[in-house]
């Protein structure tokens, strides 16, 4: 059997972050991300004895008409399709048009048809849904009979016109069960960041799991709530076989929790440090301290991305954030003090939000003065406490979730803040973080090539509003 994973273009061009496991975001400097989730599922196919491609017609630029052509040209028995909330219904609509036209099944995974299985698979007229995570569930799909496909673990099915749901599916308890990802079918040397210096980057999941419960977040519905991690000979395996086989030596760490175990992150460090590798990481404030943060940085850790969030104690609290303005500080400061560049996530909008906290958290952003910080608004995806919450209360502008983009869009209207402000404040503190002098002048001495000042510059328009896509808000 032929299986074609693929992440289809948009057709209007636009490059969206689709990992599985996060919730998706238009890219920001024209980055593009590997489709690392694809790539898994492509090696479980090959381990099962199929024929497996990966088709990333974002990252290679392709029209929706060129995509059909080299989809037709290999003629698949089945399409697995990754998908985010901002993206599901464009990926929806070109997935039925190629079921209908040419008669592919065809199948979705991601956070978004996890947390909306039976409307997503009914909107799509597609054969399957994947459920959480993705892989036991695609090796028990592969060998099961059709008329029993209800009965595999982690699936929605389409019978007939309806959608029946299977038994919950267990998480893949040791994760050095997995093969690598399939990277050499993807157009890996396509994929860029603006912290890699314009070398191709890859991105590897070291653990999965998330035990927090931030009311704003879905992480855990993917992954689970139990912390998993890697063997640190599996995982310095994967690395150092990219480094071998295809020349990638730049890193990214997609997981919520990297040093929440800090033992075996002291493991990995040591195992990675004769390597030379560079690498980024995500990480909360609460679980790294000096040491930590050193080891890291003698380790090839360039910078670390943290989810600060707020500025005020009261919204921390209430998202269930459970880190305090001190930790924030500690953890910020341990990482600049190692020599590790920081980038602080806030989110302005969250429930119980007013302009006064949001003064608030743009005086301790100055404060904490991290080299990157991005402000997202608050955006409650299907399958979040915030999602629930929002529509329980009516504070939903809409349910257009091409719209459900944390940068220049917002879909929440509280009785405390309306969605016109919360864009005027997402610009308003983002320019009052980057247009200052000695924050243009550092970023211009990390300037190391043209394509790193191509993808920078790309970012910061963005990020400044002045290429920033035009929303429609819509009225509640």
């Amino acid at each position: 059997m032929r299986i074609l994973f693929l992440n289809p273009p948009l057709p209007d061009g636009d490059i969206y972050m689709k990992e599985l496991g996060r919730c998706g975001r238009r890219s920001v400097g024209g980055e593009t991300w590997p489709q690392t989730g694809l790539a898994y599922l492509a090696a479980v196919a090959l381990r099962e004895g199929q024929e497996a491609r990966v088709l990333d017609g974002m990252a290679e630029g392709l029209t929706q008409d060129q995509a059909e052509a080299r989809i037709l040209e290999w003629q698949p028995d089945w399409i697995i399709t990754g998908t985010t909330t901002p993206t599901f219904r464009q990926d929806a609509l070109f997935l039925r048009t190629l079921k209908e036209r040419h008669g592919f099944t065809v199948g979705f995974t991601g956070t978004h048809v996890t947390a909306l299985p039976r409307e997503c698979l009914l909107e799509s007229n597609s054969d399957f849904i994947f459920i959480s995570e993705a892989e036991l569930t695609l090796q028990r799909l592969i060998h099961a009979p059709r008329d029993h496909w209800q009965d595999v673990p982690g699936v929605c099915v389409n019978q007939a016109g309806e959608a029946r749901l299977g038994p919950a599916t267990e998480m893949v308890a040791n994760l050095d069960d997995l093969p690598y990802p399939a990277r050499n079918l993807t157009p890996w040397q396509l994929y860029r960041m603006p912290f890699s210096r314009g070398e191709p980057f890859a991105t590897v999941i070291p653990s999965r799991g998330c035990p927090y419960p931030c009311t704003f977040c879905r992480a855990g519905s993917v992954w689970g709530r139990g912390i998993r991690t890697r063997s640190v000979e599996n995982l310095l395996g994967e690395l150092v076989e990219m480094k071998e086989q295809l020349g990638i030596n730049f890193f990214a760490f997609m997981t919520d929790t990297f040093t929440l175990r800090k033992t075996w992150v002291h493991q990995v460090m040591e195992a990675m440090r004769p390597y030379n590798f560079r690498w980024v990481c995500n990480s909360r404030v609460d679980t790294i301290d000096p040491v930590l943060a050193r080891e890291m940085k003698a380790s090839g850790c360039e910078l670390i991305s943290f989810g600060v969030e707020s500025g005020n104690e009261q919204i921390l609290a209430s998202s269930k954030k459970d880190i305090t303005l001190k930790q924030i500080r500690e953890g910020i400061s341990a990482a600049k003090e190692a020599g590790i560049l920081t980038f602080a996530y806030f989110i302005l909008g969250l429930p119980g939000e007013n302009p006064e906290t949001i003064e608030d958290t743009i005086r301790f952003a100055r404060e904490l003065d991290p080299d990157y910080c991005n402000f997202h608004i608050a955006t409650p995806f299907p399958g979040t406490e915030l999602y629930e919450e929002a529509k329980a209360n009516g504070w939903l502008v809409h349910e257009n979730w091409e719209q459900y983009e944390e940068m220049g869009s917002a879909v929440l209207r509280t009785p405390y803040i309306s969605p016109e402000a919360l864009l005027k404040a997402q610009r308003r503190a983002t320019r009052s973080l980057y247009l200052r002098p000695k924050r243009i002048l550092a970023e211009m001495k990390r300037l190391r090539s043209f394509q790193d000042l191509v993808l920078k510059g790309k970012a910061a328009l963005r990020l400044l509003g002045v290429t920033q896509p035009k929303t429609t808000l819509l009225s509640d």
